[in-house]
């Protein structure tokens, strides 16, 4: 047998009936890749599984062994491979007469043989192909080994399967990932060897679809449960795998396990949902926008905040829908491009119904991937914590009321001593022109120290609207020095230091008024055995390179100094006495709502307080504010007209006068029929619109709205007693009109009329 096997030109093996390998030739070994002397006494069906379909073989082997003698002569047949063009070879089976001596063996095998093997005896043919079969034997071991590196180099798993979903060929990494030492272990099992009974079969019928039907998967994910409990993921993708005419024999795959990307992504659908969760159920109102105001996305909470039905009706406005102040945002936005982020940022809002609120404002401005500048921000409703603290900082007030009655009182009982004693004397020197106009001037001066009074009494006991308008503290210093004085008592020195030139502020007077009072009252309680109080105003230019810490923007401020020769603030103390309600004073002696109340009016204006302290060193405050350069002197009026409507002859006559001798035009109405008249029948433009609110028939906030929709250019400025009732309707109407607080002198009227013209509105 050996010999036969070593002249036959084919790897070949001699197999008895029962199949069983009795001797094989090195090539068929190589081959096979078995050890050669390994196979012996091997079942050819156990070292075929899965390359050889064996119904075939099997089939072969009964016409073999029906043959009634040896060296029958059997025409010679060939089982192909279960599955083409993988580099498995053919097998040719023969029948072939033996000497008696052979027998039991009767049966010769061959492996791929490029024509049918030659019958024992045939030279020629044995001799003439020895060496073409060494040759194609050689192709074939380079072939299978070429596949076998290919297959084992690719990090995926690859399998193909028989019609039976039975593995007949994978990879290293296939075995690997089915938790098996080799191939071997693989071969002939299908997936319910591997995974869990419900996911095999869902495998099942994919793949039963894929034999029947002839349509690959492309890129399907799949949850693989294991029979230990695993669970992993994978990217499949399987396709029939045909044979040379065409039919589907089996089915060629390739996972890659996905686990980690599946989970991370499966981390970031979680991370996602919690997000949008947070945002989502947020007692804030959070939103995202671009800057220049679209809104991207808000939560129910925001929509809510600003009146609107649902988050779809509030992404149809832009934000600034919700400012209430299109300056300020304009501010806001260009801080937040400086800082990067905001935090905290108290401001004025507007409900889509037009009513107010403040909002606490938390913002940062980011870039994402595509370059997009988006803003991402959370806003907290804090107007019922606003009204509050305007009615806790009303309570201050009244306290500082009852510190200042006594002296108040004192200063109105002198005032009137001094018009009633100038007009006794009055009617007594009628005879003398120059003593009547000293009298004249003694009552004048005393009567405006008088309004002074009682706007200060009114700042105090009523809540009066915040007016921002250009000031001079200069002036806002010069009339409170005479309370100040009072306020600050006889056992110090009150010094003023006052720059000249000072540029003008945008703020509220009653509000710098409030101010100087709180930390005037502060420092006398500082100082209880006297000392001195010096009150100091400066220009100050900061410039980009100022290398301060202080988050004011570059530009011009003017800086209000309020010094005292005190006990000092200590050190651990300074960080918290902005804080509301935080107080230093015994229960029942203060609020806690002074210097918080001073925070609050300096950020309301735009500014920053300082303070330098330190125990027996006295306290500086400095209060920052931004500041504008005065006009400059030149007649701003020129041809200037004004409507001017007045009921009370008397004071419309004032102002008349008051106007034209400063060169002002002057159109006189004491009757809203007569300002309409004006407005239809003046050729010319009127510039402002200067009347009293409180007129018989038609108030000056309807004359306003009238004549404001006739003469759109007109600038207007309303006259009233009762600012309270100004400060509602101005808010309700929108005008931006100006406010002229009764009584007045003409000083302060031309002052008002030219702040409003050079369009200094608040």
């Amino acid at each position: 047998m050996a010999e036969l096997l070593g002249r036959a030109p084919h790897s070949g093996a001699l197999l008895d009936e029962t199949l069983a390998l009795r001797a094989a030739s090195p090539g068929f070994c190589a081959v096979l890749e078995l050890e050669a002397g390994a196979v012996i006494g091997s079942s050819l069906e156990a070292l075929g599984q899965g390359r050889w379909d064996f119904s075939e073989v099997r089939a072969g082997l009964r016409r073999l062994s029906s043959l009634e003698a040896a060296g029958a002569e059997i025409t010679d047949f060939r089982v192909e491979p279960m599955l083409l063009g993988v580099g498995l070879p053919s097998l040719w089976l023969r029948a072939q007469a033996l000497e008696p001596e052979a027998a039991p063996a009767r049966i010769l095998l061959w492996i791929h043989a490029p024509a049918p093997p030659p019958l024992a005896g045939e030279a020629a043919p044995i001799v003439a192909a020895a060496d073409t079969a060494a040759t194609t034997e050689n192709v074939l071991a380079d072939e299978a080994y070429l596949l076998k590196v290919l297959m084992e180099m690719v990090p995926d798993t690859l399998f193909i399967k028989d019609r039976q979903m039975r593995f007949v060929q994978g990879n290293r990494a296939l075995a690997e990932k089915l938790g098996r030492k080799d191939m071997s272990e693989v071969i002939g099992k299908t997936d319910c060897d591997f995974f869990a009974p419900e996911v095999a079969r869902v495998f099942e019928a994919r793949e039963r679809a894929v034999l029947e039907l002839g349509q690959p998967v492309i890129n399907q994910e799949q949850r693989e449960v294991w029979n230990d409990g695993r669970v992993t993921w994978a990217l499949l993708n399987e396709m029939p795998l045909r044979d040379n005419r065409g039919e589907v024999v089996g089915t060629f795959g390739i996972t890659r396990d996905v686990t980690d990307r599946h989970r991370a992504e499966e981390a970031l659908r979680a991370s996602e949902r919690r997000y949008r969760t947070l945002f989502e159920r947020n007692a804030s109102g959070v939103f995202r926008s671009e800057p220049s105001g679209r809104l991207l996305d808000c939560n129910d909470a925001f929509a809510l905040m600003f009146g609107c039905a649902s988050r779809a009706e509030a992404l149809e406005h832009p934000l600034q829908d919700f400012h209430m102040d299109q300056a300020s945002r304009a501010k806001f936005i260009e801080e937040l491009r400086r800082t990067g982020s905001l935090s905290n940022y108290e401001m004025r809002a507007r409900r889509v119904d037009g009513k107010e609120k403040w909002v606490l404002l938390s913002a940062s401005l980011m870039t994402e991937d595509n370059g997009q500048e988006v803003i991402e921000g959370t806003m907290i409703d804090v107007t019922e914590r606003r009204e509050l603290e305007d009615r806790l900082r009303q309570a201050h007030k009244m306290e500082a009321v009852a510190r200042l009655a006594g002296g108040i009182a004192h200063d109105f009982n002198n005032l009137l001593t001094v018009i009633s004693g100038q007009c006794e004397m009055l009617m007594l020197d009628s005879d003398d022109a120059a003593r009547l106009r000293q009298r004249v001037e003694a009552i004048r001066q005393a009567g405006q120290r008088a309004a002074g009074l009682t706007r200060q009494l009114l700042a105090f006991s009523r809540q009066l609207p915040v007016s921002l308008q250009m000031i001079d503290l200069n002036a806002c210093v010069r009339r409170s020095f005479e309370l100040l004085r009072d306020l600050i008592g006889t056992e110090s020195e009150i010094v003023l230091s006052l720059e000249s030139g000072l540029d003008l502020v945008r703020s509220d007077p009653g509000e710098i008024e409030q101010i100087l009072l709180s930390l005037a009252a502060n420092a006398r309680e500082a100082m209880p055995k006297g000392g001195k109080f010096t009150i100091a105003t400066r220009n100050v230019e900061l410039r980009p390179q100022t290398h301060e810490r202080t988050p004011l923007a570059p530009g011009r401020y003017v800086v209000l100094s309020l010094s005292d020769t005190g006990v000092g603030i200590p050190l651990e103390m300074q960080s918290r006495i902005f804080e509301p309600f935080f107080t230093t004073k015994p229960v029942g002696k203060g609020s806690g709502l002074g210097l918080a109340g001073v925070y609050g009016m300096v950020k309301l204006s735009g500014g920053e307080v300082r303070v330098r302290s330190a125990p027996g060193q006295g306290s500086t405050f400095e209060i920052w504010l931004p500041g504008t350069p005065q006009p400059r002197s030149a007649d701003m009026q020129g041809s200037r007209t004004v409507l001017l409507v007045e009921d009370e002859a008397d004071q419309r006559a004032i102002l008349r006068e008051t106007l034209e001798t400063a060169g002002f035009r002057v159109l006189e109405a004491g009757y809203w029929k007569d300002a309409l008249a004006h407005c239809r029948d003046f050729q010319g433009a009127i510039d402002l619109l200067l009347t009293d609110v409180m007129m018989p028939e038609m108030n000056g906030w309807k004359l306003a709205e009238t004549i404001r929709s006739l003469r759109p250019e007109s600038k207007l400025l309303l006259i009233s007693g009762y600012p309270e009732r100004v400060s509602a309707a101005q808010a309700a109407s929108g005008l931006g009109a100006g406010l002229l607080l009764k009584p007045f002198t003409p000083d302060a009227v031309l002052g008002r009329v030219r702040e409003i013209l050079s369009a200094n509105v608040a």
